[in-house]
């Protein structure tokens, strides 16, 4: 028996070596990219930020503990932070504004990872969704000029782009919610995929300076969870029409210019 432990651990060392060494490769050609000019920055941040959300999100079935992915995501965390500081791997950082969005990724999964392992479907959902749906969002939303842009706490964002973002998420967690809502039933899947999508989609929508990297994961993971204590029908009707009357509410000052969204959040 120990020797087979003993066999897993190695074996697992050796995946810990492909994830640093993959990621690591991911880095060199996409600052040999942006030196040769051989495609836009902007598609290099997509090709990584895909890859690697990706990677992260099936983490939990490829590792047996939490140890190896927490070391690796608190070294590219390391170095995406001193990178930044030092204006190095421009490749990841210049984008036209200022973002701390390669550092929030990281961060992210180590602190999910860290302290929820045991819940390895609803990480795996969390960043897909942050893989996939999150950039699926950006390119809709940039691609048209004549999109309905917002602007709540400094980023753009569009009407478009975050309507994409709440499809894409309904799909992702649509796909997994016979593992993720296995204790509810259809009434409470629906109610539940809707609802985690709108918060996902909300979070991306107020997320400033590339924080949606750590908002969106967080977000999903929260939200998922909540509706797996929900176990209630009219505890879960209750809670969904005194958010929503909320939100109707806030929406309606903001838009009569009666609430500024900023001023709420500085006197929470």
């Amino acid at each position: 028996m120990d020797s087979l432990f003993s066999e897993i651990d190695i074996n697992e060392w050796y995946l810990f070596s492909l994830f640093f060494l993959s990621i690591i490769l991911l880095i060199f050609f996409s600052e040999l990219s942006l030196k040769k000019n051989i495609w836009p920055n902007h598609i290099n941040r997509k090709i990584i930020h895909i890859s690697v959300g990706i990677a992260v999100s099936l983490s939990p079935y490829i590792f047996t503990s939490r140890l190896k992915p927490c070391i690796l995501a608190l070294i590219f965390f390391t170095i995406n932070l001193i990178s930044y500081r030092n204006n190095r791997l421009n490749s990841f950082h210049l984008i036209g504004r200022n973002s701390y969005g390669t550092i929030f990724f990281p961060l992210s999964y180590l602190l999910l990872a860290s302290l929820f392992w045991d819940y390895p479907n609803h990480i795996t959902t969390s960043f897909l969704i942050l893989a996939i749906a999150d950039p699926i969002s950006s390119i809709i939303g940039s691609r048209n000029k004549k999109n309905k842009f917002y602007n709540i706490l400094g980023d753009k964002k569009t009407l478009e782009g975050s309507t994409a973002m709440f499809l894409c998420s309904a799909i992702i967690i649509s796909l997994f919610s016979q593992l993720i809502f296995n204790d509810l039933n259809i009434s409470f899947q629906i109610i539940a995929i809707i609802t985690t999508s709108i918060a996902v989609t909300i979070s991306e929508g107020l997320s400033y300076k590339g924080s949606d990297n750590l908002t969106i994961p967080i977000t999903a993971f929260l939200f998922i969870e909540l509706f797996n204590h929900l176990n209630k029908i009219n505890f879960v009707t209750e809670f969904l029409v005194i958010i929503t009357l909320i939100v109707l509410s806030l929406f309606t000052f903001y838009t009569k210019k009666h609430l500024s969204i900023v001023v709420l959040l500085e006197h929470l």
